[in-house]
């Protein structure tokens, strides 16, 4: 029950858009034409078929990832919800591992990401286990299992606010120093 007033905050929106390409054990295939049954390639358990697939309600705004961002070897559109798999050391002090799965909203700013308006509602691919699926290509995005359960370790968006403003950080003090290797180089 909502009290008066207040504004009730909705989950963020997870799933992917329908171009979006996602492996099967056949060969890539864009989400538009999967159906339950299929199966697709999963990071923990090999191929696994999707139990259901959803349209969820259309974001307002979705993240878009340039081509090379996360690894996606193509620009790709993703709900500000869904979790994306990034690998660096800078996530090993919040995780004792250099994975994480962070909200893509989180990702805003970072190698070119922003958001933009959307038009067009995702998919939520549903499988029996939460588990990760081979997306884009070259991406890796975690998906629920029955009932929209989320995988587990899925960093809060704070955490993985801070988590990229490392990144960001990184990225930053690297082009630094590579400016300034060159500069010395040649002055």
């Amino acid at each position: 029950m909502a009290l008066p007033g207040i504004l009730r905050v909705e989950a963020l929106v997870c799933g992917v858009f329908p171009e979006t390409c996602v492996a099967t054990p056949d060969g890539w295939r864009v989400a538009a034409r999967l159906r339950p049954g299929q199966l697709v390639l999963t990071v923990g358990s090999g191929p696994l078929p999707l139990t259901a697939v959803e349209v969820q309600p259309p974001p307002l705004w979705v993240q878009d990832l340039p081509a090379g961002a996360c690894g996606n070897r193509r620009p790709l559109r993703l709900p500000p919800g869904q979790p994306v798999l990034v690998e660096t050391d800078a996530a090993i002090p919040l995780r004792d591992d250099p994975l994480a799965l962070v909200p893509a909203e989180a990702l805003n700013g970072w190698r070119g990401i922003g958001a933009t308006p959307n038009v067009s509602a995702p998919l939520l691919l549903q499988l029996g286990v939460p588990d990760l699926v081979y997306a884009g290509p070259g991406l890796i995005l975690a998906m629920p299992g029955p009932g929209g359960v989320p995988p587990d370790g899925v960093l809060p968006l704070a955490e993985a606010r801070a988590l990229v403003a490392r990144l960001l950080a990184w990225d930053l003090g690297a082009g630094l120093a590579q400016a300034t290797a060159r500069g010395v180089a040649g002055g």
